[in-house]
């Protein structure tokens, strides 16, 4: 069974999933923040992580999710709730993909987009100088077609205009 750690003993069933390098601790800061007499909380450490570490898998979302929804049946849990921090996030929208009929509710903390970030790295794109920041924030800016960085930055210090623009 995967490893987890179980939280408060409310009626309302909450899987949280963390993100990349986390595992069943991260979200530990917020702990006493969380209502434990409302719901019941279990965070979950996937496939070589933390608790789950030695655990062999392909470490995919889709593995994720799988254990997901594996670990709410050992909990019993006909439905529960989502919480997903960055990578859990986008595993949470997978079990929501996988499951929809179990998951009463979903909150993503800036999530992974569910299609995966691929297309940041397609081949077509085009070159760019490097500026001061370093030549991914110029490139990203572009693809996303945000012409703030191309006109170079302004409000950062030792900005200097136009280094962004196409090579």
């Amino acid at each position: 069974m995967i490893g987890y750690k179980s939280l408060g003993g409310g009626e309302h069933n909450v899987l949280m999933l963390h993100g990349w390098f986390g595992d069943e601790t991260s979200f530990a800061p917020m702990q006493d923040a969380l209502s434990l007499g409302e719901f019941t909380y279990a965070v979950m450490a996937y496939r070589g992580y933390g608790a789950s570490r030695q655990q062999r898998g392909d470490y995919s979302i889709a593995e994720i999710a799988a254990a997901a929804l594996d670990l709410a049946d050992a909990l019993e849990w006909d439905t529960f709730s989502l919480v997903g921090h960055s990578m859990g996030g986008m595993a949470a929208q997978r079990v929501l993909a996988d499951a929809p009929q179990r998951v009463r509710k979903i909150v993503a903390i800036t999530p992974v987009p569910a299609s995966g970030v691929a297309e940041l790295d397609r081949p077509h794109r085009p070159p760019l100088r490097r500026g001061r920041h370093g030549r991914g924030v110029c490139r990203l800016s572009a693809e996303l077609g945000q012409d703030r960085f191309q006109r170079g930055h302004q409000g950062q210090p030792g900005a200097d205009q136009g280094h962004c623009r196409r090579a």
